[in-house]
């Protein structure tokens, strides 16, 4: 149900971005006080046993130890909700609570939430949003919300109420924007029990992508690809739920970076489509798949299909099926480096190992003892 962005609601978000299923480590060498990263990114994220207070170690793509991501406060003693931070793909920012904050600790600007303005005689704009996804450029966020108009009645200025929720709606936003840039309303069944989220965020590519659940049941999935400069529906595809229908689970459905190519899990196996033609592009793929490569050519995925996410993971071509990577370790989650000219895949073990898959097959051990922030979890 849409909503005003509510502690519990962001505490649920962030926490499917950094939570693994195993203990984490932390990373040899990587130690508070270790200073600013020094290479300007982009960096891997790594999981801290004091989960943040001693600062996240920060290592680049070769295994390099570039520093320690500041130490957050991420609950203050004896109080609560706690909140955990959602970091950007390339790992130089982070949202904490609403607020930006850079990797020196500094605070780069508040993220605009929910305005609710009352101007006797007026009509104003008011917006409740519940939803923050990180752009490909790491700079930029999408945003879920809903906005409506109200005008205020001279002397009633104080019953003024918003009119959410409205049509749910997607925005483009940045820290320190006075309010969100409103970019498309987006498909709805009418009630105010619809869900939408955003699979894809791509300023670099000028496209978002998102999904809305029609609720109550039976429901239907609505999946928009949208162009951010203007609102524009390039492709819409829609999805009805029920026996021998696909699935409408948020986790069944994963994009790649621009929103073009979207993998339809089903129980197992997985198809790989393009969004706007339907056509597949390549063979179906024996597993589930939880993350594309930033050049969308491969895919990370757990085999088994949907229901059995913790049985070995995979790294296989889109195009061709191939499988270029494969272990029979339980895989926490996996981290798409954001670089198309570099495409490699971390994939964080239930051994404590993080390994690289890189765009050309390779693979290695790019550090032990620890685990990685993931981009997707899959376990």
């Amino acid at each position: 149900m849409r909503s005003s962005i509510a502690a519990t609601t962001l505490t649920a978000l962030v926490t499917l971005v950094v939570t693994s299923c195993g203990p984490a480590l932390p990373l040899p060498g990587a130690h508070a006080g270790a200073g600013p990263p020094d290479s300007g990114g982009p960096y891997l994220i790594m999981a801290s046993a004091q989960q943040g207070t001693d600062g996240f170690p920060m290592v680049d793509w070769s295994g390099k130890v570039r520093g320690t991501f500041h130490p957050l406060q991420l609950c203050a003693p004896g109080t609560g909700p706690c909140f955990s931070p959602i970091f950007s793909p390339d790992g130089t920012r982070a949202v904490l609570n609403n607020e930006v904050i850079s990797d020196a600790g500094a605070s780069l600007g508040t993220l605009p939430i929910s305005a609710n303005k009352s101007v006797t005689g007026s009509t104003v704009t008011q917006y409740a949003l519940d939803e923050f996804v990180w752009g490909d450029d790491s700079r930029h966020l999408c945003a879920i919300g809903s906005a409506g108009s109200v005008t205020s009645s001279p002397g009633r200025a104080d019953m003024v109420q918003p009119t959410l929720p409205e049509p749910t709606r997607l925005y483009l936003t940045g820290p320190g924007d006075p309010e969100p840039h409103l970019i498309a309303t987006l498909a709805g069944g009418g009630t105010t029990q619809d869900e939408s989220h955003v699979l894809a965020c791509s300023p670099s590519h000028g496209t978002a992508l998102t999904a809305t659940y029609l609720l109550p049941g039976p429901s239907r999935l609505i999946i928009q690809l949208i162009r951010l400069s203007d609102g524009a529906v390039v492709a819409t595809r829609t999805y009805p739920s029920g026996p021998g229908k696909m699935n409408t689970r948020q986790s069944d459905y994963v994009s790649s970076v621009d929103g073009r190519e979207l993998a339809e899990n089903a129980s197992d196996n997985t198809a790989v489509i393009d969004v706007v033609t339907g056509i597949p592009m390549g063979p179906p793929l024996p597993g589930h798949v939880r993350l594309f490569s930033a050049d969308g050519q491969r895919a990370a995925l757990t085999r088994g299909g949907a229901g059995d996410g913790c049985a070995g993971a995979e790294v296989v071509d889109v195009r061709t099926g191939r499988v270029l990577w494969q272990t029979d370790v339980i895989a926490d989650g996996a981290k798409s480096r954001p670089d198309r000219a570099h495409a490699d895949l971390a994939i964080g073990l239930r051994d404590h190992n993080v390994w690289i898959v890189g765009s050309d097959g390779s693979s290695r051990i790019l550090a032990s003892n620890t685990g990685v922030v993931a981009d997707a979890q899959t376990c």
